[in-house]
This record gives C-alpha cells, structure tokens and sequence, in this order.
C-alpha cells in the first residue's frame, strides 16, 4: 500500500518542448498508444484507428480540434495538471496533460511529420470481446432479451438493468468486469453504442419496483430498465469503461452482496446511430470461496442541506467525512449533476498533513469511479474533505432554468447533489 504522502508520480511519456521536432513515428505514435488506441482500433469504440501514420494522417482535420477542447480522449474528467495528480495515480484514465495536448496540436500544426518509421513503438495488440480478469463464475445480460438503442434520439441513454438473484446465503465479490454488446454480433461495432457500465446493489430490490413504475408512465424510450435516480440505499460495486481494467480486490476482501438482493446494472448508451441496435452487455462476476476478512465497502461523503442560488457562477458546497477507523482506501467516484464544474478531494490527516485525492473537471456526462494503482492507507481521524462548486447562472450551457432559479438538494437530475463514494476496507486491530 501507499504510504502517507503528496501524489509524486511522474507520467511514463518523456517530456518534451513544444518547439521540438515531433515525429508520429516518435512521439506521436507511444503518445496515441498510452492515450487514445483502447478505442481507435479496429472494431473498437472510437469510429476509426489510430495505430498506423495513415491512419492518423487521414484524421488530422478531428485529432486536433478534439484534444485542444478536450473532448478526447473521451475518459472521465480528472484533471492532470493541477499538481494533484498524474496519469498513473489511477488505473485507465487517459486524459491527457497540457503538455501532451500541445505536443500534439504542435505536430499537427508542423505538418504532421511522419518521421522515419525504424523509430515506431512495437504495435499494441487488442483483443474485444473477452474477460480480461478470466472465466467469470457468475454472468447476467442487462436483460434476457436485450434493449434496443434508439437512433438518432438526441441525447445520451443511461439505462438501470435490475436482476434480482437467488443466492442461497450472502456473498462476497472479489471480481468485476463488463463487456459491451456481448451476443449480438451481427450488429457492427456494436460496442461503440456502449459508453460505460456500472453495478450497483440494490439490498432491497426496490430497482424492481422502479421498473415497473418507470414502464408504467408511458417513457419515450420503452424496454425493459428504467431512467432516473435511485430515492433509496444502493452500494457501488464499480464502473466499467473501454480500456479500464477488471476491478479486481486484494486477498482477504470482498463486496458484500446479502442474500435476496438485486443488481442494479446501468448502462450509459450514445444515440447517434442511423438504425436502432439491440445490446446483450453482460456483467461478470467472481466470488470468494474462502472467509472473507475485510469487507469492502461503499462509504459515502455528502451534504444533503444546501440551495444553489439563482445567478451564482461560482457557488461552493463543503461536505467532510471523519474515518473513525483506521482504512485502506481504493477508489473515490465523485458525483454531481448538470450545475456542477468542479469538484475537489482530500484527505486531511490528523497530524496537519494533506493528501490531495482528485481534482475533477465535472462532466455530468462522463462521470467515473478512479481506481487507485495503488491503494492509499488513511489513518483513524482522517477528514475526508469534498468542495463542490456549481454554476447556476444564465451563461451555464448545461442551465436547466432559464431564467436561473434556486436549486436545493435533490436526488432527479433537475436538482443538485454534492456525493463522493469512497471504496475502501477498514483495518481491524
């Protein structure tokens, strides 16, 4: 484990002036590999490759529009440079750092220099399609029949999938995975539809009741699942993305699942297809066959009493959590709605240190659970503290209200939390 400390961690791509002569065949070529290929290869999520000189020489007009705004990669939104934290703090995040962005819009801008192609990285190799943490014991599609992705619907799609299971007794996951589009092959890079998954657990199946009621008002998009937020306790087991891997815990822990309860699985889908397309993602689970000695569990850090006021860009929520035991932490995922713009961690210690925990640009649309590479240990007394900051005024592009009025406390999405999930286990003496 971690110890007490800063995040020091330096990013695994050499750093480089902006003036300097970049090549695609040098720098371009590993910058596309550690950042961008887990979706631009073939038949994966993005809509072309990126592996060869043509590939990328053909998309020059894209590439550099999409990484100076941002938009790509398309991972969640932790940012890189605010001293906070690095590419390699946590596990598959590929946003990249100012630096790398002006490396790239510096070689689109010289031409696009393909370099002497000796130099090229050995090519990456992907392979869709498969469990990349091996063979689950347990699968379930997110329904028997699979939901059919509207086309052309102007909006994304985040569809809850409830299962309710039939365990004879409790158990404890040690393994997560997902894979998108899984069953129907005949419908083309059907992946791409798929943006990400995620898996709650519902101790009471209320998701089932949700279900019904959501098919019974009459929704836009009907099938089976529901849209909307939970109004009851869920856990967070963890979230799926391309690239990310298999969420696998450390010997001796596991995620609690009781006897009788439901799995909630959403599934986060893009709509810009011509056609409609059917999915079957499924989710694979495995289980600890021997006593488990830490629980891991989903320990949330949230202010419920608060009102955004009318016309404030810049108006800042402070929630705290004091870890009353000693605990290893593994995961932080950040939780806002369309208001928010940042969102800040960080451990307070007892002792007057500070360890900086994440740094979010908020993206309502690309939210994430951020795995650590390598779990961070927190000791009793330490002050988990979040800060929220929301625009609610008239020039948000995301402003539901116009004009702008108070937003308070809400769990739909025309209200505002302020809600991190911490994954973490807690030491016994």
């Amino acid at each position: 484990m971690r110890p007490l400390l800063w995040f020091t961690l330096a990013a695994t791509l050499p750093s480089l002036p902006v003036d300097a002569a970049v090549t695609f065949s040098q720098e371009i070529a590993r910058l596309f590999q550690d950042r961008c290929q887990v979706c631009h290869h073939d038949g994966g999520l993005g809509p072309f490759p990126l592996l060869s000189y043509s590939d990328a020489a053909s998309h020059l007009r894209a590439i550099k529009p999409a990484v100076m705004s941002r938009r790509m990669p398309d991972g969640a939104s932790m940012r890189m440079d605010t001293g906070c934290c690095t590419p390699e703090t946590f596990e598959g995040v590929r946003r990249l750092t100012q630096e790398e962005i002006d490396t790239i819009v510096g070689w689109v801008d010289a031409g696009a220099p393909e370099g002497n192609p000796a130099d090229l990285p050995p090519p990456l190799t992907f392979i869709d399609g498969v469990w990349k943490g091996g063979d689950p014991e347990f699968t379930f599609p997110n329904a028997p029949d699979g939901f059919t992705v509207p086309a052309n619907l102007g909006r994304d799609v985040f569809r809850r999938f409830p299962l309710r299971t039939d365990f004879p007794d409790d158990r404890y996951i040690t393994t997560f995975e997902a894979l998108p589009g899984s069953g129907d092959e005949s419908q083309e890079h059907l992946n791409r539809t798929v943006h990400h998954v995620t898996l709650f657990i519902d101790p009471d199946c209320k998701s089932l009741e949700q279900e019904a009621e959501f098919a019974a008002s009459n929704p836009v998009v009907k099938g089976p699942g529901f849209e909307g937020e939970f109004t009851y306790p869920t856990a967070l087991v963890g979230m799926w993305f391309p690239g990310t891997a298999p969420l696998q815990l450390q010997p001796g822990a596991g995620i609690k699942v009781p006897r009788g309860a439901c799995f909630v699985m959403e599934v986060h889908y893009a709509t810009y297809h011509q056609e409609p397309v059917v999915d079957h993602s499924l989710v694979g689970l495995q289980f600890s066959h021997v006593p488990v000695q830490r629980e891991r569990l989903a320990v949330l850090v949230k202010n419920e009493q608060f009102v955004i006021p009318a016309g404030d860009p810049r108006y800042r929520v402070d929630a705290n959590l004091i870890l009353p035991q000693d605990a290893i932490l593994y995961s932080v995922t950040p939780h806002m709605h369309q208001l928010g713009t940042d969102f800040f961690i960080e451990a307070r210690l007892p002792d007057g240190g500070r360890i900086c925990l994440g740094d979010v640009e908020w993206d309502f649309r690309h939210q994430g659970t951020y795995i650590f590479r390598e779990p961070l240990s927190l000791p009793a007394g330490a002050n988990v503290a979040v800060t929220c900051v929301y625009d609610n005024s008239a020039d948000n592009p995301w402003q539901i209200d116009q004009p702008p009025k108070d937003v308070p406390f809400g769990k739909f999405s025309d209200k505002e939390m302020c809600q991190l999930t911490l994954g973490l286990t807690y030491q016994t003496k």
